[in-house]
């Protein structure tokens, strides 16, 4: 799965507002706001790294270089933020 590459679905804009960042799912011109999500600022690096180009495992690379982390504690938040964001159709695979 680590070779997996993602990239951001264009029907989710990602803000910051204040000390928060938000997810905002955008259908047909319009925003569901009973679908915001709060992310975490790791949550919010990963988003960013999400550029279609990189594999998960040079996102998790990226992410214990950012944070004081284990790449194993890395990737099992990765593959869940991954999962949730598949789950709301948030990414897709594009490699």
């Amino acid at each position: 799965m680590l070779d997996a590459i993602y990239a951001r679905d264009d029907n989710l804009v990602f803000r910051r507002i204040g000390d928060e960042v938000i997810l905002v799912p955008i259908r047909s011109g319009t925003a569901n706001l009973e679908a915001i999500f709060t992310i975490n600022e790791t949550g919010a690096t990963i988003w960013e790294l999400l550029d279609g180009e990189r594999t998960l495992s040079e996102i998790r690379d990226a992410l214990t270089n950012e944070y004081e982390v284990t790449a194993e504690a890395a990737q099992a938040d990765l593959v869940e933020f991954i999962g949730m964001l598949e789950g709301i159709e948030g990414v897709r695979r594009v490699g």
